[in-house]
């Protein structure tokens, strides 16, 4: 199962909930309420990925991690961590 990285993304991208509505035509309000509480269909993080710029794959977390690896909150890049030799 996938987790939703909805407002990871924006930030990467910094793309603010009313830029992202304006680009596609909906309101603020709508992008907050999907961010906070909705699951966007399949064709809606087509269309936001394609007003970003980015892959729509990159909404979606694997919930499965790799060991020793984290998720920076900035800008979503996967950063692994090693012992001190």
């Amino acid at each position: 199962m996938n987790k939703l990285r909805i407002q990871e993304v924006l930030d990467k991208y910094n793309i603010s909930a009313a830029e992202l509505g304006r680009r596609i035509g909906v309101s603020r309000s709508s992008i907050t309420n999907t961010i906070n509480n909705g699951n966007p269909g399949v064709q809606m993080l087509l269309k936001w990925a394609e007003s970003i710029g980015c892959s729509a794959s990159e909404f979606l977390e694997d919930e499965c991690h790799e060991t020793n690896t984290i998720t920076c909150p900035k800008c979503g890049t996967r950063l692994e961590v090693k012992e001190k030799e």
